[in-house]
């Protein structure tokens, strides 16, 4: 598995809740699985893997942020809320 298909099955993983939902199924219990699509992603970085993670999440609709290596090195240091923040 590529290091972009890696980065992209987390991603799913996370968004879907999928530990929750063989849970429930295990259960027999109702889940509701929402549509990704137009929830933001920030990628960390615009190398190879960034761009090939970026395509892919593009044709699936979401919105993109990227993260140069300065803005990462912020991140770091004064954490998500405040990039966020100076981007926007």
């Amino acid at each position: 598995m590529g290091k972009q298909e890696l980065v992209l099955a987390a991603i799913l993983y996370f968004a879907k809740d999928f530990r929750r939902m063989v849970r429930n199924q295990m259960a027999s219990v109702r889940f509701d699985v929402q549509e990704i699509g137009g929830q933001t992603v920030g990628i960390l970085g615009y190398g190879d893997v960034g761009r090939a993670v970026a395509s892919r999440l593009h044709a699936m609709r979401l919105i993109l942020k990227y993260f140069l290596t300065l803005l990462v090195l912020q991140l770091l240091v004064i954490g998500l809320d405040g990039v966020w923040g100076a981007i926007d």
